[in-house]
């Protein structure tokens, strides 16, 4: 019997060790990784990065070069020659376009872009750290439904060892029948109690393994013990630290940021707009002609132009729609305001929720 029990033990150790032990650390860094949304807010905040070129905002000239040339052949024939004219036409051009002012569009649009870079690298940073979040919730899960399967499981031995006892007392006339359907039916229930904390169990596993990105029937095993660490600082302290460092409450405050700097942007269609217009054209034409026999000498004709000068653009009247757009723009700018208000109360309220889960669970 001893050696049948030592069997068991050594195949359970084996079962237990052939399976990855997955630490926090491991899951937290392994599922940052390999996270697809992570991976898409880091490919946006590139391209947030990238569109804080002065050149996005209008400070620079756009120039345009064209060039063609062209070949015409044509013949035309009287009652008494036939001419035939040969024109060859090379031409090329070159033309700039310069916002000199815009009613400091420009500027408020760079500013804008500047804080839209900052806003996506602290969604980037917001992100990062919900998935640590939902990862380290659905690390702690399997720990507390591992600890309940085994208090289910002590339960349904409990019961199954108490029916055994009344049905063996039933068999010889030591208890009544009442008592042994009384041990059935509490067997029956926590029988049932610990299959239904094994699904929970197992769907706790395959959770965090769709967290990680991987397959949800990949087999591990978890810590069972994790220690929380001291508490350095009082709660008011910890509470501003969260708040000062919280990736949610910054991006609010930089949404109502951005939404002033829209204001501005839409303040500046009520200004005029002055534009540097520069180019320069250079036209070649080469034609000879044939009438008869007779060929005349190529005649060559060379043309260059050079423009420059200010356009000044100023709009009367486009049906309110530039009205419209401001009043839209103060109120957006309004409710972001709004919002960071109510993130901020939010984020105080999550951090003290925290706290107290954290003293509750040391206690």
């Amino acid at each position: 019997m001893r050696k049948l029990i030592l069997g068991i033990i050594l195949l359970l150790a084996t079962s237990t060790n052939a399976q990855q032990l997955l630490s926090l650390e491991e899951a937290i860094s392994y599922g940052l990784q390999h996270n697809y949304s992570i991976q898409i807010v880091e490919n946006q905040n590139k391209i947030a990065d990238q569109n804080k070129a002065i050149g996005l905002a209008g400070f620079l000239p756009k120039i345009d070069i064209t060039g063609s040339t062209t070949t015409i052949d044509n013949e035309t024939e009287t009652d008494t020659s036939l001419v035939n004219s040969d024109i060859q036409n090379l031409k090329a051009e070159i033309l700039l376009n310069w916002t000199l002012f815009d009613g400091f569009r420009m500027f408020a649009n760079k500013k804008l872009y500047n804080d839209l870079a900052e806003l996506s690298s602290f969604q980037t940073k917001d992100r990062i750290e919900q998935t640590i979040v939902l990862i380290s919730q659905s690390y702690f899960n399997i720990i507390q439904q591992e600890k309940l399967l085994d208090a289910s499981k002590k339960s349904k031995e409990i019961s199954d060892l108490r029916l055994k006892r009344e049905k063996t007392r039933n068999s010889l006339g030591g208890a009544s029948s009442t008592d042994y359907y009384k041990a059935e039916v509490a067997y029956n229930i926590d029988h049932t109690r610990f299959l239904q904390q094994r699904t929970n169990a197992k769907l706790a596993y395959e959770q965090l393994n769709m967290l990680l990105g991987r397959d949800p029937s990949e087999q591990f095993v978890v810590e069972k013990e994790i220690k929380l660490l001291d508490l350095q600082f009082s709660e008011s302290e910890i509470i501003k630290k969260a708040l000062d460092a919280s990736s949610g409450l910054k991006s609010a405050e930089l949404q109502e940021k951005i939404a002033g700097r829209k204001v501005s942007v839409a303040k500046s269609l009520f200004y005029p707009r002055v534009g540097l217009v520069a180019g320069y054209n250079y036209n070649d034409q080469a034609r000879t002609s044939t009438m008869n026999d007779f060929t005349s000498p190529e005649f060559t004709t060379t043309t260059n132009d050079a423009t420059v000068g200010l356009v000044l653009t100023f709009n009367l009247f486009n049906g309110k729609k530039d009205k419209v757009a401001l009043s839209n723009a103060k109120i957006e700018k309004k409710n972001q305001q709004l919002a960071y208000m109510d993130a901020k109360t939010d984020s105080k309220g999550m951090s003290l929720k925290s706290i107290q889960n954290i003293i509750s669970k040391k206690r």
